[in-house]
């Protein structure tokens, strides 16, 4: 089982990679095969910067872990691709209006996408509105009464009526992606506007550069014509405080809380017992729970995600040599 287990975790977490080494968008369904396909059918806009940044870095690894192995090959090409991406300006970022926009199809995509983000929006308040005036309702009257079962189909109804339209930007978003503009500057000062790349009119010249849309929202978008970097890591530290609690909170929070406890648990043991196979250590699965249990109440109090061990990271650090938890 944590042969399996692991295996596919190390599957996932490779082929999830693939869309970022091509630079290519990947959606997010509930079906991670269906997603997989979805990058393959976008091989062939390949943005060639990033996979020739992300091919550098593989070699740099791959070298260095041949010819010298003692060195962190990682570290290094970490470094190194950092600093070529920072000499050649790798990241190209702008800002434009959908009214830039010169494509028809791809200015009609974005403005229903932008009209259903702000759909969403609305149910989503509606959704919270209902629910709260349910959860009131059960309280007072229980689970029976005509208004409280009224007010369920209706809560019913707004989620199902979310999934749509959220299915549908989904998809609109996956399209507008896909599209690859040239950017004509104005001399006189006027907004630039964006072509599809090859559609230029004559007497216009374009900036040198493919933008593609990164995100978009309420009539404005980002333009990305390079590569994606991490960008401005956020400044300062969380604050510290005790979790707000409600007597509600318990009974919609604790299904969700001993799934994950349970995933948590499982993904923590299966890469330490793949880890001890090769290192012959011994596992002591309380202990793995008692540290995971101090670690997420202690994480509650920064409003932190639940704490497990990494199948990614922890195979990183076996390799690099590292013998104890002061490696990380």
């Amino acid at each position: 089982m944590i042969v399996g287990f692991t295996n596919a975790a190390a599957m996932i977490i490779g082929l999830s990679q693939v869309n970022k080494l091509i630079g290519v968008p990947m959606g997010r369904s509930e079906h991670f095969i269906q997603d997989i396909w979805g990058v393959a059918k976008q091989v062939g806009d390949t943005h060639l910067p990033i996979l020739a940044m992300g091919a550098a870095a593989i070699a740099i690894i791959w070298a260095i872990r041949k010819k010298a192995p003692k060195l962190p090959g990682m570290l290094i090409a970490v470094a190194v691709t950092t600093t070529a991406s920072w000499l050649i300006g790798f990241e190209r970022d702008a800002v434009a209006t959908i009214d830039q926009v010169a494509e028809s199809e791809a200015k009609a995509l974005l403005t229903e996408f932008v009209r259903t983000d702000a759909r969403i929006k609305e149910i989503n308040e509606q959704l919270a509105a209902r629910t709260a005036e349910l959860k009131a309702l059960r309280t007072e009257r229980g689970d029976l009464s005509h208004q409280a079962v009224t007010l369920n189909y209706e809560v019913e109804l707004l989620r199902l009526q979310l999934k749509d339209r959220e299915d549908e930007n989904r998809r609109r978003n996956r399209a507008i992606r896909s599209f690859v503009f040239e950017r004509v500057v104005a001399a006189d000062g006027q907004a630039a506007e964006l072509y599809a790349e090859g559609k230029v009119p004559q007497g216009k010249a374009s900036d040198g550069h493919r933008w593609r849309i990164a995100r978009a929202a309420s009539g404005s978008m980002r333009l990305t014509g390079g590569g994606e970097v991490v960008g401005k890591v956020p400044e300062g530290l969380p604050s510290v405080g005790v979790p707000k609690m409600s007597w509600e909170m318990p009974g919609s929070l604790l299904s969700a809380a001993i799934v994950i406890s349970l995933v948590g648990f499982m993904e923590a043991i299966s890469i330490a017992k793949a880890i001890a196979a090769t290192t012959k250590q011994k596992i002591d699965p309380n202990q793995e729970l008692i540290g995971q249990g101090l670690a997420n109440i202690v994480g509650a109090a920064t409003q932190a995600f639940p704490v497990s061990g990494s199948f990614s990271r922890s195979a990183v650090n076996i390799n690099a040599g590292a013998k104890t938890g002061m490696s990380s």
